[in-house]
């Protein structure tokens, strides 16, 4: 008996993965996940950022209050994107976060109380799971005129 021939292996291919793709979209479909492309206006994206910034936050108040506490210890006039705050605050002894998002919700807050605020320039990020995408930096405190 022959070996199978290329053709039949890529048939064979093109079905299974059909197969594994179907099973994934009623998957998706049973839990509500069915069109995760929609696209958005901007406006909504950025209430959908906000309200999913303040679940979190909401979800780590005592960790979003020493946060904030050890933040607002930082001194005024010191310039650094979200990662740059964030091992600040590590250093200074606060704990880390039940979970990661946690650190923007922290940065959202802070942006909203005026500890800090957007500069107008942008960095790359360093730690080795951003990438190297680029990231706002942050002054505690009033922007320098």
């Amino acid at each position: 008996m022959a070996a199978p021939s290329l053709g039949f292996w890529i048939i064979v291919a093109w079905i299974f993965a059909g197969t594994v793709l179907a099973v994934y979209m009623a998957a998706r479909r049973e839990h509500g996940q069915e069109n995760d492309m929609e696209q958005l206006s901007f406006d909504a994206a950025l209430e959908a950022k906000a309200a999913v910034l303040e679940e979190v936050a909401e979800n780590n108040v005592d960790w979003m209050t020493e946060a904030l506490a050890a933040a607002d210890a930082l001194p005024n006039g010191d310039v650094g994107t979200g990662e740059d705050i964030r091992a600040r605050l590590l250093e200074a002894g606060l704990r880390s976060p039940r979970h990661q998002n946690a650190w923007g919700a922290l940065l959202n807050v802070m942006c909203r109380r005026g500890l800090i605020q957007h500069t107008g320039e942008w960095r790359p990020m360093r730690s080795k799971t951003s990438h190297g995408r680029v990231t706002r930096v942050y002054v505690k405190g009033a922007v320098p005129a």
